[in-house]
């Protein structure tokens, strides 16, 4: 009797997919899982998958979790119950997850890494991803894909144990390294046959070399010769370059010698001449000096004729003065006795008494009405704070207002609620825009703009969330930009997609609208919505919302007369679908209510609203009120700034006349003022002539003085002019008597410097010649390993004995010996060839005995693990064989399982082949997708999962709609083959998932059947294994 253990007692999930909260619980064998398309079958068996750690890719749907939580949640969960004894105590296992993606596991409540989770539940040998076991809806054909590898790995998962399995590993991995090492030795050995060939024939070659070495051994005899031959040669050199070197030396003393008595010589020359250098520069400073006793003389005896001018114009200037002052004197008199008749003209017309009254009224007047401005000026103030008292106040309103009615900023304060993700990414867009080369549209829910409000549900129960959260370019190299700038290097989780750039929106409705109006159509979703034309286009390739209804609820009782072509609309409050059954072409409808997201339309709070808006009445007409009190006082201050200022006008003309006649009395004072100054001020013309014949007669006395000082520094300048002569003539002459010995001079220190120079490039000559020798002999001593040739050991004594002692004769000879080896160099490169080729030899012989070694073991080693794995298979194969053509001619058709490989130790060709025969006259052939039709396809693979199960144990095996494109005949012969091995004692638990069932189909008490279906079930009692 089969374990209990590893069964699923129950099934439950929360926000996932189309599921609110739901529970099932499954019968212990065969679970007949039927419903209408669309319903959620296949979620459920969605749900067993990731439940027990299965990724979304198994499924062939998604390829994140967080796309199975429900639309408008934020997080859902999976629990699977699971037998873990046979005394039927549980285990719940729980999956929870969000629209992050993120996944937390739990054991019975307790937290658990995913390791841990999925180590727990591979202890009931429940394999998830072997499509043996499993085989979801979107996974059926790929086990017809299979090729014969891939279908023998599936069925190793299935049947064999993991020991087993890893022999098979093992052996495709050792046979692998063995056929690489084979090739490997194969190519050593014959690459050493051809070395060992190679070498042989280069024997004869060998013996001529020797003949060139020996050549090549006196060469070098004869350049370690020649070396010691070439430093006698320098030694020669040296020896005489020291007699050069003492000729040269005497010659510098002697020119030394005669330099040096030129020298004191010429010092008596110098003296003498830099005496009387001295002289004519003294007698020249002496004629500067006089020079500029000339000039000062000169300009003093200008000055005193400067003088005299100056003292005659300020006499003539005194005299034209004195004239001009009395005629001012008399036209000062004139205006004077004007000034005085007009000021007794304006002092008769108002005396100082009336002027003071009539001013003191004024005064008050003006008074008056600045105190009254006063008052009213408080008046305005306070008002003035009233108002402002207000603003703040009214201008928050009005804020508050213009943000609640500001639909762009409600629509992004709705995207950053969604998706922070896709908040950031538009924030970052708007600032970088310029760096893609087409257009990129932010989130379709900030693009898409609803006419009427109402409508926006329909097309958030139309379009994907994610598409309606997603960006939309227009250039495919900006899909890849954006991504790569949000995604990769800001790690955000978005979702982009890309519609070809367009002015209009390509895509209309087939039908119009006005022919459908009869069955209560009024709109297609298209016209209802206003957006970009690449965005609108998208939504109709990808949503088809050019064809998509809108109706009143009058359509609901006229969904069964309905044009065969309306597969999709919607009513005020439901959304239909028709779907036509690809076998019997009839027509049935899904029927689901509609909910409402506001995505598009965020919300406004109307209350809030209208609260805001009476309250902003209020404030308007309280602040209306005081500003016109404020206007009225406005124009009472203006009215008495008016009256203030014909007040002012006419105080200004009664102070203009007072102020006309203190000008008069200010003028007639000043005017009397100017004529005492003029007057006191006159100029006594005898005295200023007298003051200027004195000046005259002092400045002519102080000219003859000057003129005789001048007459006297003239004589001297002559004298001293004639000495400055005198003594640059006495310089000249000596200068050119003394020419002479100064060229002698100068020729004893040029040959004195020559003989010093070519004594010192000697010394240079002979130290580098001395290194030049110290090297040559290193070198020399080198190449005879240390030892000189006068040493009594010297090792090439007698070799060097049989070579000519002259240098031109060795090197004849070296030339001819080289000439003779250079004759033998073809050699050269089969010797070098020949010792590499020996080198390679013993390499290659290590390495062949080593690999000789290793492909012995392999063998042994694959001999082993073949003698334990291939009997065992090969028993399975047998099995599976006998049990699948078994259950192939129960359906009256023949079937047959084998084992095929190329060659018995080529592991990696091994797999398992399906033959299939639905055809009597026809022959056995290999199941493939393009030989058999689907329906024959599914027969095959629904009996050959039921051959695994009869081998193997399991806890329970999901084959989610495989009788999908069965004939009537053949899905009736599977289904009840199904019932007859699932429905009895022993076997595992079986999911079978459907749309449809056949009439009359063979049944047992130990099905269960889970109906799946849309709506609110009336009587729990029929269906007591599920609750939706």
């Amino acid at each position: 009797m089969s374990s209990i253990v590893g069964k699923i007692y129950s099934l439950s999930c929360e926000n996932f997919v189309t599921y609110d909260k739901i529970t099932v619980f499954p019968g212990e064998y065969l679970n007949l899982i039927i419903g209408p398309n669309g319903t959620g079958k296949s979620t459920l068996v969605a749900a067993i998958v990731l439940g027990l750690g299965g990724e979304p890719k198994l499924l062939s749907r998604a390829t994140n979790i967080r796309d199975y939580v429900k639309n408008g949640k934020e997080k859902s969960w999976i629990e699977i119950a699971i037998y873990v004894d046979e005394n039927r105590r549980q285990a719940r296992y729980r999956r929870s997850f969000d629209l992050s993606g993120k996944s937390m596991y739990s054991v019975d409540g307790k937290t658990v890494t995913q390791g841990q989770y999925l180590k727990l539940i591979a202890q009931y040998n429940i394999q998830i991803s072997n499509l043996c076991q499993f085989m979801p809806q979107d996974r059926v054909q790929d086990f017809a894909k299979m090729n014969p590898q891939e279908l023998l790995n599936s069925t190793q998962e299935a049947i064999s144990t993991p020991e087993m399995i890893q022999h098979f590993a093992k052996l495709k991995e050792l046979r692998n390294i063995q056929r690489t090492g084979g090739n490997t030795l194969l190519d050593n050995q014959k690459r050493l046959k051809e070395l060992e060939e190679r070498n042989a024939q280069l024997k004869d070659i060998i013996e001529k070399v020797k003949i060139r070495e020996k050549f090549i051994n006196d060469i070098e005899i004869g350049k370690k010769k020649k070396l010691w031959l070439e430093f006698d040669e320098i030694q020669k050199d040296l020896d005489k370059m020291s007699e050069i070197m003492k000729k040269a030396q005497y010659d510098v003393t002697r020119d030394e010698k005669i330099f040096k008595d030129m020298q004191n010589l010429s010092k008596d020359i110098i003296a003498t001449r830099e005496k009387l250098s001295r002289n004519a520069t003294n007698e020249a400073n002496n004629v500067t000096k006089l020079s500029a006793q000339l000039d000062k003389l000169e300009e003093s005896l200008a000055e005193c004729e400067d003088t005299i001018l100056t003292a005659e114009r300020n006499l003539n200037s005194k005299k034209t003065d004195m004239a001009e002052r009395e005629n001012e004197i008399v036209q000062a008199n004139r205006l004077l006795e004007g000034y005085v008749q007009d000021l007794r003209v304006a002092t008769e017309s108002i005396s100082g008494s009336e002027f003071k009254k009539e001013l003191a009224s004024y005064n008050a007047d003006i008074e008056g009405k600045r105190a009254e401005i006063r008052n009213l000026n408080e008046r305005r103030i306070d008002i003035n704070h009233e108002i402002d008292h207000y603003q703040p106040e009214l201008n928050s309103i009005r804020n508050r207002i213009n943000r609640i009615q500001n639909e762009g900023e409600r629509r992004l304060n709705k995207l950053r609620q969604l998706n922070t993700d896709a908040y950031t990414g538009v924030q970052w867009l708007r600032k970088n825009r310029h760096i893609f080369e087409g257009h990129v549209y932010e989130p379709l829910i900030l693009e898409l703009r609803v006419k009427k409000p109402s409508d926006a549900k329909y097309i958030e129960n139309t379009v994907a969330r994610r598409d309606l959260l997603a960006f939309v370019c227009t250039q495919k190299e900006d899909v890849n930009l954006l991504i790569q700038k949000l995604c990769n290097e800001q790690h955000l989780k978005i979702n982009v997609l890309h519609s070809d750039p367009a002015e209009q929106c390509q895509y209309r409705a087939d039908t119009p609208i006005s022919h459908l109006k009869k069955w209560g159509f009024y709109s297609y979703l298209l016209d209802m919505i206003e957006g970009p034309a690449p965005i609108l286009n998208y939504l109709c390739k990808a949503y088809q919302i050019h064809k998509t209804l809108v109706a009143s609820d009058e359509v609901e009782n006229h969904v069964e007369r309905l044009p065969r072509d309306i597969r999709l609309f919607f009513s005020s409050q439901n959304r239909f679908q028709i779907i036509v059954s690809k076998y019997s072409g009839e027509a049935s409808s899904v029927c689901s209510r509609i909910s409402e997201q506001n995505l598009l339309c965020a919300d406004i709070d109307e209350t809030q609203l209208d609260a805001l808006n009476g309250r902003l009445q209020d404030i308007t007409r309280t602040t209306d009120q005081l500003k016109n009190n404020r206007n009225n006082i406005e124009a009472k201050i203006n009215q008495c700034n008016e009256q203030v200022n014909v007040i002012n006008k006419m105080k200004a003309k009664l102070e203009g006349k007072m102020l006309a006649i203190r000008d008069i009395k200010r003028n007639v004072k000043d005017q009397e003022q100017k004529i005492a100054r003029l007057k006191r001020d006159e100029i006594d013309i005898e005295q200023e002539t007298e003051n200027f014949k004195t000046i005259c007669n002092q400045t002519i006395q102080k000219m003859i003085s000057t003129q005789r000082c001048k007459v006297k520094c003239f004589e001297e300048y002559q004298a001293a002019l004639e000495k400055k002569e005198y003594a640059k003539a006495r310089l000249l002459v000596y200068s050119k008597e003394t020419v002479d010995i100064e060229n002698q001079l100068k020729t004893a220190e040029d040959e004195y410097k020559t003989a010093k120079q070519r004594y010192e490039k000697l010394q240079k000559t002979e130290q580098e010649v001395v290194a030049k020798r110290n090297a040559k002999e290193s070198e020399a001593l080198a190449s005879c390993n240390g030892k000189h040739r006068n040493d009594r050991k010297f090792p090439f004594r007698e070799q060097f004995a049989e070579l000519p002692d002259n240098l031109e004769e060795l090197e004849e000879h070296l030339v001819e010996m080289n000439t003779r080896a250079d004759c033998m160099n073809e050699y050269q490169a089969d010797i070098t060839n020949y010792k590499q080729q020996l080198q390679e030899i013993d390499h290659l012989r290590r390495i062949i005995n080593s690999a000789q070694t290793d492909q012995s073991k392999l063998s042994s080693d694959i001999d082993k693990i073949h003698e334990i794995w291939y009997p065992y298979f090969t028993e399975k194969i047998k099995r599976i064989n006998e049990s699948f053509a078994k259950f192939m001619s129960r359906l009256e058709y023949a079937g047959e399982v084998n084992l095929t490989h190329t060659a018995p130790n080529d592991y990696d060709t091994y797999g398992i082949q399906i033959l299939v025969q639905y055809r009597n006259n026809a022959k056995l052939q290999a199941l493939d997708r393009f030989i058999q039709s689907g329906g024959e396809r599914a027969v095959a693979i629904a009996l050959y999962s039921m051959t695994l199960q009869s081998l193997t144990h399991v806890p329970f095996r999901c084959v989610d709609e495989i009788n999908q494109g069965m004939d009537p005949k053949n899905e009736r012969k599977v289904f009840n083959l199904i019932v007859d091995e699932t429905c009895q004692e022993g076997s595992s638990q079986y999911f079978f998932v459907t749309p449809k069932l056949l009439p009359d189909l063979k049944s047992s008490e130990l099905l269960t059947a889970i109906i799946v279906f849309n709506g609110n079930l009336s009587s729990p009692d029929i269906f007591n294994n599920a609750v939706k």
